[in-house]
């Protein structure tokens, strides 16, 4: 025979059933998340995303850019990443600056030809803008930034400017979208 359950019994176990409920619901969610993260967007993804955040950014094409470099009156090109990243390789006569405050010191011009760059153009876009905002109407943002530039094989340098093929990934995932890489 089995025993009759009280109230209070019953009342114990169902905190006990909850959490474990959730703690599997939640194991599932995140293999589900993780298998998210595996991959990295594609650059059809990238650009999309880029193009809806920063409407209002103008996008220079790494062909544009190298010939504007090759120019009289070069761009102020300026990579917008973390110095870490930076140290590892940049594109040559880069300015290694993050915020508007540090662009508005190294040019005076609000006509200045602008040029930013991160990893794969988040970053640089959104530095983009606000330095658009701040009144350098021509300031842009160089597509697929640093990652497409070397997936193109185009000149890189140390920070010591010694010429490179590295690129600091910025993180594992994002490193997949770099040629070479890809997992």
């Amino acid at each position: 025979m089995i025993a009759p359950t009280s109230n209070a019994s019953i009342g114990r176990w169902i905190p006990v059933g909850i959490i474990l409920l959730l703690g599997f619901g939640c194991l599932a969610g995140l293999e589900h998340l993780y298998a998210g993260f595996r991959k990295p967007p594609t650059w059809e993804q990238i650009f999309a995303s880029i193009a809806k955040d920063f409407p209002s950014v103008l996008q220079t094409s790494t062909t544009d850019l190298s010939t504007r470099l090759a120019a009289p009156n070069p761009p102020l090109l300026i990579d917008c990443r973390a110095p870490e990243e930076f140290r590892i390789s940049h594109i040559p006569g880069a300015l290694n600056l993050t915020s508007v405050e540090d662009i508005r010191g190294a040019t005076t011009k609000p006509d200045q030809e602008i040029i930013v760059y991160c990893s794969v153009g988040v970053r640089s876009s959104g530095l983009a803008e606000a330095l658009n905002q701040a009144g350098f109407a021509k300031a842009s943002n160089l597509k697929g930034s640093i990652f497409q530039w070397a997936n193109e094989g185009r000149e890189l340098h140390t920070r010591a400017g010694v010429k490179t093929t590295d690129v600091h990934p910025f993180n594992s995932r994002w490193g997949m979208l770099l040629k070479g890489r890809a997992e």
